[in-house]
Formats: structure tokens, C-alpha cells, sequence
């Protein structure tokens, strides 16, 4: 149960991710229909059909999970060379790289929008603060694409390699076995500063988010003081 909310919760956070990357490219698009699919209602229904998904992709772990005292790196952990290949390389794909890779595109063409938008602007004070604007978000968005993979990838990685060495029987020492699960304990570790590391990316380096945040809670604290 534990290893089932852990997979989908670290893929949904993935793939949120992705989306609020799509999300600001088409609301920086100079096409009308593009930007008309930013919205809240789409953003609401893509949240529940992945949520959906997510639930009904990851009920596979209850099947090829089970809990063995003897098993390798942790007692709980998927059974046999089909499972463990299949759950592995799902979680390489669609947790680590895949993600990683349409931030990035996506992240891209937003950067582009908003220099496209730049050009289109006459004035040249608004050219210049979108300017600005445009190379502030390009730095902010390679380090959060560097650090997602940073804390991602490792987990993925050791998942994959510590199958290859049951796959093909490899004999491990006692030293050899405690040394790779102190490894891929601490890349689970390492794995759960993604959850958090977005937040004290933009609070710390935009005061727009800064503000906004502070509004937000304020507007939370005014409508529980009315109730």
C-alpha cells in the first residue's frame, strides 16, 4: 500500500509539473486557440482524468509487490523479471526522463512565446520589461528542469541497476548488499526534495510569486474570519 501512494503520488507530481509547463506555454501563444485552452476547467479536468489514470496505472503494484523478508534492496519489492523490468523501466520513463523532456521542450517554446510577445510591442518600456522578464524565467527554468532530474534520476537508475543484478544472478556479498541498499535508500531520500524543491524555487527567486502567495493566504485568513 505504501509503495502504491508513493508511485502515484511522485508521478502525478511529475507530470503536474509538465502540464504547468504546457500550461504557460499556450497562455504566452499569440494564436487565440492556443491560449483558449488555458483554463481553469481544462486545467481541473486534466488533473482528475491523470488522477484517474494514475490510480488505475499503478494497481499493478499490488500485483507484482509482495513482501519477503530475503528480498533485495528492501523486503517489499516487485516479484520476478517481468515485474521488475516492467515497473522499473515505467518508472525510469514516465517518472524521470519523459517528463523531463517535454519540460523542457515546452519550457522552451514559452520562453519563445514570450520574446515573440517582446517584438510585437511597440513601446519601448514593455519591450524592455518583457525582455527582462523573458531572460529572468529562462534561468529559473533550466534550474528547476536540472534539479528535478538531479532528484529523480538517481532513484531511477538504481531501481534499474539493482534489477540487472537479479535478473542475471549475480552473487552479491554481505558487504556488496549492504552497500547497494544504503545507495538506493539514500536516492529515495534524495527522490523526495522534488516534492518540495519547486516552491522555494519561485519564493525565493520571484517576488511576483512572493506576493501573490502572501494574497492568496491573506484571502484564505479574511474568508475564515467571515465564516
Amino acid at each position: 500500500m505504501r509503495f502504491y501512494f508513493y508511485y502515484g503520488s511522485v508521478a502525478l507530481l511529475s507530470w503536474f509539473i509538465v502540464f504547468a509547463s504546457i500550461d504557460r506555454y499556450l497562455s504566452t501563444s499569440h494564436l487565440l486557440y492556443r491560449r483558449s485552452f488555458s483554463r481553469s476547467h481544462v486545467a481541473c479536468r486534466l488533473v482528475l482524468s491523470t488522477t484517474v489514470l494514475s490510480i488505475l496505472f499503478y494497481g499493478q503494484v499490488f500485483y507484482c509487490f509482495v513482501a519477503d523478508p530475503n528480498q533485495f534492496p528492501v523486503q517489499c519489492y516487485s516479484k520476478g523479471a517481468i515485474c521488475r523490468t516492467f515497473n522499473d523501466m515505467q518508472f525510469l520513463i514516465a517518472y524521470s526522463l519523459l517528463p523531463a523532456v517535454l519540460m523542457t521542450i515546452f519550457g522552451c517554446l514559452m520562453i519563445n512565446n514570450v520574446r515573440q510577445m517582446g517584438r510585437q510591442i511597440e513601446t519601448a518600456t514593455n519591450n524592455n520589461l518583457l525582455r527582462r522578464k523573458g531572460i529572468l524565467l529562462v534561468p529559473m527554468l533550466l534550474v528547476q528542469i536540472a534539479l528535478f532530474v538531479v532528484f529523480t534520476v538517481p532513484l531511477a537508475v538504481s531501481k534499474l541497476y539493482i534489477s540487472l543484478i537479479v535478473l542475471i544472478n549475480l552473487q552479491l556479498t554481505s558487504e556488496d548488499i549492504a552497500r547497494e541498499t544504503f545507495i538506493f535508500n539514500v536516492t529515495v531520500l534524495i527522490s523526495y526534495f522534488n516534492c518540495s524543491v519547486g516552491f522555494y524555487i519561485y519564493s525565493l527567486a520571484r517576488s511576483l510569486f512572493r506576493r501573490e502567495l502572501k494574497r492568496t493566504i491573506r484571502g484564505i485568513i479574511n474568508k475564515t474570519r467571515r465564516q
